[in-house]
């Protein structure tokens, strides 16, 4: 993720919690940035702060004010690209991911495959589907990864995602877009299979 793992908390509300905090996932440290989960693998970036814990690309759609529903001001990273450059035939993106429970079934927001010729694959991110809460992870259509780490509970997971691509065509970049409020991703590797 070069650069844009910058970001090493995130804010959680799913299970009344309401505040920011970073995130660790289980069998990772700073002597093992490597996650293997049953055939995914990724490598991680180890959290400048604490070994225990791992950076990522936090995009957010902006906070609302729990009471007025009003955006919380603030600086909010919506969308990220990254290069790729390759003919490929799966792209898996290992992260956490946190919405308002309002939003289940909802489109939130969406990654886009970039290929070579300008030919553009979207896939949307639905609530229940590809996106969840961090507590108690209910996209169906990914794969979970236990979190750890202080504030987090035996019920917290993060999401292993995989992307079938146009092996035909070089996949040059990918981007993911969160344009909704309340919704928030924490990108924390990516991977390829050729």
């Amino acid at each position: 993720l070069g650069e844009t793992a910058s970001d090493e908390k995130i804010y959680v509300d799913s299970e009344w919690r309401g505040y920011m905090m970073p995130l660790g996932i289980t069998g990772i440290n700073q002597n093992q940035p490597i996650l293997e989960k049953d055939g995914h693998w990724f490598f991680t970036e180890t959290s400048r702060e604490n070994s225990q814990y791992r950076r990522f690309c936090l995009l957010c759609g902006g906070l609302s004010d729990k009471a007025t529903r009003d955006i919380i001001p603030g600086e909010y990273r919506e969308s990220a690209t990254w290069k790729i450059e390759k003919h490929v035939r799966t792209l898996e993106l290992l992260y956490a991911s946190e919405i308002e429970s309002r939003l289940t079934g909802a489109v939130v927001g969406q990654i886009l495959l970039h290929y070579e010729n300008g030919y553009q694959q979207s896939v949307p991110l639905r609530v229940g589907e590809n996106i969840s809460t961090i507590y108690h992870n209910f996209a169906a259509k990914t794969d979970r990864v236990s979190l750890v780490g202080e504030g987090l509970t035996g019920n917290d997971s993060a999401s292993i995602l995989s992307i079938g691509c146009n092996f035909n065509l070089k996949l040059e970049s990918f981007s993911i877009v969160v344009d909704t409020r309340d919704t928030s991703i924490a990108l924390m590797a990516a991977t390829v299979m050729w």
